[in-house]
């Protein structure tokens, strides 16, 4: 797979995550999908699924900036800034309607077949929740 093809999909797979476009996770993530962020959970692209529609559910109109991107054999690196409202319910906590900004790196690892295997994250969570709880 071609580095700016890779770096494609993860900005497509983004921009499915945000916009709900949840049916686009088949065919990006691999069936045996792993996330190290949600450690424990099953395989496959329907605990992404599920992560999503809950932040999404705190987060409607969250948007998100790569910043940067490394790649280096079968991996995609990001450096990337979310924003926006907390505008719904999601993540075990009701509508604050304040605004959050945070930042986080991300690695992807892709397959042979050019979908997205695995996935590892440190995401400034601390700070958005910091954000919320003023």
């Amino acid at each position: 797979m071609e580095r700016q093809d890779m770096v494609q999909l993860v900005k497509d797979h983004y921009r499915s995550f945000w916009q709900g476009d949840l049916d686009d996770f088949d065919q990006q993530l691999a069936p045996d999908f792993s996330d190290a962020e949600t450690l424990g959970s099953p395989r496959g692209p329907g605990p992404a699924k599920e992560f999503a529609r809950s932040i999404r559910g705190a987060f409607p109109d969250m948007t998100v900036a790569v910043e940067q991107t490394v790649v280096e054999g079968d991996m995609v690196a990001i450096r990337a800034r979310w924003h926006g409202p907390n505008t719904g319910a999601g993540m075990g906590r009701g509508p604050t309607s304040r605004p959050v900004e945070f930042t986080g790196m991300v690695f992807w690892r892709f397959d042979d077949q050019g979908r997205i295997a695995e996935r590892w994250a440190q995401i400034d969570f601390a700070s958005m929740f910091h954000q919320l709880d003023q």
